[in-house]
């Protein structure tokens, strides 16, 4: 086998622009602006080389936003389509938990990388 090269899922994937919350917040935690932000890749295998790890497709979803990969690999090809939409409002303290496991998910499924081998 040859060298294997891993690559995000884009070049502009969609950024989550929260970390987890901590799980002993007291106070409501006030979410960014809303806001959808959708990629659609195409990456094709270098001459000689071929995809042997894809991405998962997959959705995680809460009341705050919903992010998506979807993956289809054709021949010599992969095309990935990932979407992240957030929702604005205010997390209650006893929301907090619930918020955190979606912003986990959804980094999960956005920060996923592919691997090329080459020859």
């Amino acid at each position: 086998t040859g060298k294997r090269v891993e690559v995000p899922l884009s070049f502009a994937t969609p950024q989550l622009p929260l970390d987890p919350p901590a799980a002993d917040r007291t106070l409501p935690l006030h979410l960014p602006d809303p806001f959808m932000q959708r990629t659609e890749s195409t990456l094709l295998a270098p001459p000689g080389g071929r995809f042997v790890d894809l991405p998962k497709g997959g959705v995680a979803e809460s009341p705050w936003g919903r992010a998506s990969v979807q993956v289809r690999a054709e021949a010599g090809r992969v095309r990935i389509t990932a979407e992240l939409t957030l929702r604005n409002g205010d997390v209650p303290p006893s929301e907090i938990a619930a918020l955190a496991t979606f912003v986990e998910q959804a980094r999960q499924l956005l920060l996923q990388r592919l691997t090329v081998e080459m020859p």
